[in-house]
């Protein structure tokens, strides 16, 4: 019996296992089920905690976009020192080096060229495209008057324009006026007629056309003679200087000033005074010619 009897204990025992193991089974599923509410609930406070997140940013993106418009109307204001301080809270804030360049053109305005250099090259190690920021440097290195890098801001501007495919006759004309500036004649000719060939209206390039052509004439010469189909003048370097005012008569002080064009101003001013004559002579012509045909009617 004993044999039969733990037969029977055996098959209770498996009964037994069986059913703990049943019993582990539902209990299992009763745990999952526990955990699958445990984790919605975990899902839910997830959700919560990532909306909430999503709130946050776009309230802090909301806020920034109004500080950001507001420095900016400081900046076109002229309060660049205000504009200055919020541009650079913002870059740290945001984590955001787009607004170096805001930093960058806040610091020129303020004639800080070094900082505004240093902006401007951290700006570009993650926006190596974005030429403005090279552009933007030739006018600085021309206030540092180191010409070598304004040199070397232009052509690289050069080079992206060409990628890009855009035409921009700003870049060559800082190219003419550095390459002027250090006596390369050939050169700065070169690039100020491109400057002037994407924009005839681009009075800057006009002027050192002039400024090579007066050169020239008193004594400097060209390392390609060819770049001239004749002899240089005043005369041309007057026409020139012309064209350039026609467009931006505001430089001419500044122009004068400069020192580079100083017979050419003097022909000019000759022009101008000959050509204020000749109108006063026909106002007055004109003024005696209404007063003749109105003595004419009376009689």
């Amino acid at each position: 019996m004993s044999g039969d009897d733990d037969s029977s204990k055996q098959a209770i025992e498996s009964s037994q296992a069986t059913g703990n193991e049943v019993s582990d089974g539902a209990q299992a599923r009763r745990e999952a089920e526990a955990n699958d509410e445990t984790k919605v609930d975990d899902d839910t406070k997830v959700d919560d905690e990532d909306q909430a997140h999503d709130d946050g940013l776009v309230l802090l993106k909301l806020k920034a976009t109004r500080e950001l418009e507001y420095y900016n109307r400081l900046y076109y204001q002229g309060n660049y020192e205000e504009a200055l301080i919020g541009f650079q809270k913002l870059a740290h804030t945001l984590d955001d080096q787009k607004l170096l360049a805001n930093v960058g053109y806040t610091l020129q305005a303020l004639g800080r060229h070094q900082e505004s250099i240093q902006a401007f090259e951290t700006y570009l190690q993650t926006f190596i495209a974005r030429h403005h920021a090279w552009k933007a440097m030739c006018f600085s290195y021309y206030h540092l008057q180191d010409y070598e890098q304004m040199t070397r801001c232009a052509r690289e501007a050069i080079l992206w324009d060409i990628r890009l495919n855009q035409h921009d006759d700003y870049s060559w004309q800082q190219m003419a006026t550095a390459h002027f500036l250090m006596g390369d004649y050939s050169t700065a000719l070169k690039a100020a007629r491109k400057a002037s060939a994407l924009n005839s209206k681009n009075a800057f390039a006009l002027y050192y056309e002039a400024c090579v052509i007066s050169a020239l004439v008193e004594g400097a010469s060209l390392d390609q003679e060819d770049l001239l189909s004749d002899a240089p003048s005043y005369d041309q370097a007057l026409e020139l200087l012309k064209s350039c005012l026609k467009y931006q008569p505001q430089l001419a002080d500044e122009l004068r000033e400069e020192g580079y064009l100083t017979k050419v101003f003097v022909l000019f001013d000759q022009i101008q005074a000959q050509e204020e004559v000749e109108e006063l002579e026909s106002e007055e012509l004109k003024a005696a010619v209404k007063v003749s045909q109105g003595t004419e009617v009376s009689e």
